[in-house]
């Protein structure tokens, strides 16, 4: 510790979540991860931490191309554990010129016991000793750029020849056939797209011919560990897709949807509607404004009243937040 420079603490996180088995059984896990408070990181104001998604637009698009050939393979795939597998600090100085940090953290609370029993590690004392980073850790503010970037480099390389778009580079596409730059339409027809895949950090949504699908998920698997395939039928991005026999594919936010709650206040009882909302509820409404607009992803015909409402945020007003609990209630009892 004498020595280091940049430490943070770290603490553990504990998530509950429900999964469903092999056998169809609802089962609850309990999943906890180490995560270093990266708000205290003094490099946090100068980092670039840019992680692209790819664009709503993308993502239907996508869709749209697996609805366009019912023989294609239709899956999500989620890289498991992946802020701890991108790239060090080392691969991104080669890769950006980016100078190397230093990240050093302690450990949570009675942590060091546990890390005593790792051979090389037995004499480890907490009170004068802490841990380096050679890639940044869950809670730093550049692991999804770090983990972006490999997963970037694996994608794009020549095994997956994946080609990002010049529109949304989290779109890549492959084509098969002779490249056809500079060269007349008639032959440019010969070159046709086989696979298409949109990324939204970890979850990752591919429509294409089966084996060029399989080598790409064997491909990465290689690089970040096994991956679980849901095919057909699958929530990517908060939307629900699924596709039919005959390749007809639709996409809901039911569930996401029906998770919205309307804005509770007693302001909204008391108070008449011209008057300036105070309070808690700009914040409330903020975030739920927020979240009703997620769903305009599958739910256009509330567009204008959503967009409408976007504009009253300087000056609200309690009718606002009425509109708004109306426009959600309507929302979920569609």
């Amino acid at each position: 510790l004498r020595g280091a420079h940049n430490v943070m603490e770290s603490r553990h996180v504990f998530k509950w979540k429900h999964k469903k088995t092999a056998d169809g059984k609802t089962v609850r896990i309990i999943r906890c991860r180490m995560a270093l408070r990266g708000f205290r990181d003094m490099d946090s104001e100068s980092l670039q931490t840019f992680a692209g998604t790819a664009k709503q637009a993308s993502q239907r698009l996508l869709s749209s191309e697996a609805a366009c050939h019912p023989d294609w393979v239709y899956v999500a795939v989620d890289v498991e554990k992946a802020f701890l597998q991108g790239m060090t600090y080392a691969e991104m100085h080669q890769e950006v010129g980016e100078a190397p940090r230093e990240v050093n953290f302690t450990l949570p609370p009675g942590s060091a016991a546990v890390l005593r029993q790792v051979p090389g590690y037995e004499d480890f004392d907490e009170t004068l000793e802490c841990l380096h980073c050679i890639k940044p850790g869950t809670g730093c503010k550049d692991a999804p750029r770090a983990f972006s970037m490999k997963l970037a480099r694996v994608t794009r390389s020549a095994e997956c020849d994946l080609k990002p778009t010049t529109w949304d580079p989290e779109l890549e596409l492959k084509h098969e056939g002779a490249d056809t730059s500079g060269v007349g339409a008639s032959q440019a027809a010969a070159r046709r797209l086989v696979m298409i895949l949109s990324k939204h950090v970890d979850d990752l949504k591919i429509a294409g011919q089966k084996h060029h699908v399989e080598r790409l998920i064997a491909h990465i698997e290689k690089v970040f560990g096994k991956m679980k395939g849901d095919y057909d039928d699958f929530t990517n991005c908060g939307v629900h897709q699924s596709r039919s026999a005959d390749g007809t594919v639709t996409l809901d936010q039911d569930e996401y949807i029906d998770a919205l709650i309307p804005i509770k206040d007693v302001d909204l009882v008391k108070s008449k509607a011209h008057q300036p909302a105070t309070g808690r509820l700009p914040d409330l409404f903020v975030a739920l404004l927020g979240a009703a607009a997620y769903a305009l992803l599958t739910q256009h015909h509330v567009a204008v009243y959503i967009v409408a409402l976007q504009r009253a945020k300087n000056k609200l007003l309690i009718s606002h937040a009425m509109q708004l609990n109306a426009i959600v209630l309507s929302l979920i009892h569609i």
